[in-house]
């Protein structure tokens, strides 16, 4: 994260803390389940819910031997697991981790973002207040942008998600989608009718998104050598 561009609770998430503590939290329910399942038995996991534990800097430390961050990060805590350690990260690949908790973590940043526009909308205006939120070509973005439930505001009069639309990075390389703006228009009068959420470039929006590596990452994993098949 761009410091000067983030805000604090945003840039916590995406801090090597978070992602740590996250990664632990992902290794320690798979142990969880290990133990229900019976392969896992329980003086190995009480010992692995309370010794379970790692540094920064000793996982730094051991990066720098094994040039492998999920390698550090299981090594680092499995040396406090004793002969435990076996059970730790047992039946997972890296990506398992890596997946799952960017996953976890763009969930956690999506609610933040969510809620902002939620307070937002929820402001009665004195006069009226044009809103203009960044990025609305970008998938993630789109999505905090249009999940909000605007109809509840009845001073919100106006959403278009496509005010400005974006553009799409064409180089087989990136094929990212990025910039656009989207428009709220705020009114102290309050609405009488139902709101409707314009999306004006709706179809310039899936037609990027299919030939974009948005649509490559969010598809099943399996599928992904296919896919690129048809982007060479």
């Amino acid at each position: 994260m761009i410091d000067r561009y983030s805000l604090t609770a945003m840039k916590n998430i995406w801090e090597e803390e978070n992602k740590y503590k996250t990664w632990l939290k992902i290794e320690l329910l798979v142990c969880e389940a290990l133990f229900k399942s019976g392969k896992i038995d329980k003086n190995a996991i009480e010992n692995i819910r309370s010794n379970a534990r790692y540094s920064l800097d000793r996982i730094q430390e051991i990066e720098k031997v094994t040039r492998h961050d999920v390698l550090a990060f299981t090594t680092a805590v499995g040396e406090n697991l004793g002969e435990y350690s076996r059970y730790f990260h047992r039946g997972l690949t890296s990506s398992d981790i890596l997946d799952t908790s960017l996953a976890l973590m763009l969930k956690q940043s999506v609610k933040i973002i969510i809620d902002d526009i939620e307070n937002l909308i929820k402001y009665v205006p004195v006069k009226s207040l044009n809103i203009i939120l960044h990025d609305s070509f970008n998938p993630k973005c789109r999505k905090g942008m249009i999940t909000p439930n605007y109809n509840d505001n009845k001073h919100v009069h106006y959403v278009e998600i496509d005010f400005i639309h974006g553009g799409y990075i064409s180089n087989n390389i990136n094929r990212q989608m990025w910039g656009g703006f989207a428009h709220i228009i705020l009114l102290a009068e309050k609405r009488l009718t139902q709101l409707k959420i314009h999306q004006s470039q709706k179809e310039l929006y899936r037609i990027a998104y299919l030939y974009s590596i948005h649509f490559i990452k969010n598809s099943p994993r399996y599928l992904r050598p296919i896919i690129k098949l048809f982007y060479k």
